[in-house]
C-alpha cells in the first residue's frame, strides 16, 4: 500500500519533469534551492510528532546519514558539477512551495504523518532530478553508494 503510493507519487513527479519546458539546469537548480538545507530541517521537524517507533528510528537514521555524509554538500556539489548552482531567482521561484511545506508542521496532530509522507516521497523522487544531468557520473555514484547505506522509506 505505502509502496504503491510512493511509486504513484514518483511517477507523477517523473511525468511533470518530463513534460516540463524547463531545461535541466533550471530543474536541478530549483530542486537544489528547495531541498539543500530544507530536507534535514523537515526531517527534524517530523521526528517530535511521529508516533510509530519504526518511523521515528528510520527518520533518526536518515538524519544521521544526511549529516554524516554531508548530503547538503553533496547536493550542492552535484548542482555545481551540473552547472546548476541555484541563483537568487531559483530561490525566489521555490519560496512559495518551501513555505507551504513548512506549513505542514503547524498542526501537531497531522505533523508526524505529513512529515513522514513528505520525507518518503522526497527520498524516493530525488533520483529523478539527479538523472536530469549528464556528465556527473562520479557524483551520482557517490550519492548512490551513500543511499545504499541508509535505512530509507521501506521502513515507513
Amino acid at each position: 500500500m505505502i509502496q504503491d503510493l510512493i511509486l504513484d507519487a514518483k511517477a507523477q513527479v517523473q511525468k511533470i519533469v518530463e513534460e516540463s519546458n524547463a531545461d535541466s539546469r533550471t530543474v536541478i537548480a530549483r530542486y537544489t534551492a528547495a531541498m539543500a538545507v530544507n530536507f534535514t530541517d523537515w526531517i527534524g521537524k517530523t521526528i517530535p510528532w511521529v508516533r510509530h517507533e519504526t518511523a521515528c528510528h528510520t527518520l533518526l537514521d536518515n538524519l544521521r546519514c544526511e549529516a554524516t555524509h554531508d548530503h547538503v554538500g553533496m547536493l550542492l556539489l552535484f548542482a555545481k558539477l551540473s552547472n546548476a548552482l541555484p541563483s537568487q531567482e531559483d530561490y525566489t521561484h521555490t519560496a512559495g512551495e518551501v513555505a507551504a511545506i513548512r506549513h505542514l508542521f503547524v498542526n501537531p496532530i497531522e505533523a508526524g504523518l505529513s512529515g513522514v509522507t513528505l520525507c518518503a516521497v522526497l527520498e524516493n523522487t530525488s533520483e529523478i532530478f539527479e538523472q536530469k544531468s549528464v556528465g556527473v557520473q562520479i557524483c551520482l555514484t557517490q550519492m548512490f553508494t551513500v543511499r545504499q547505506t541508509k535505512n530509507t522509506v521501506m521502513l515507513f
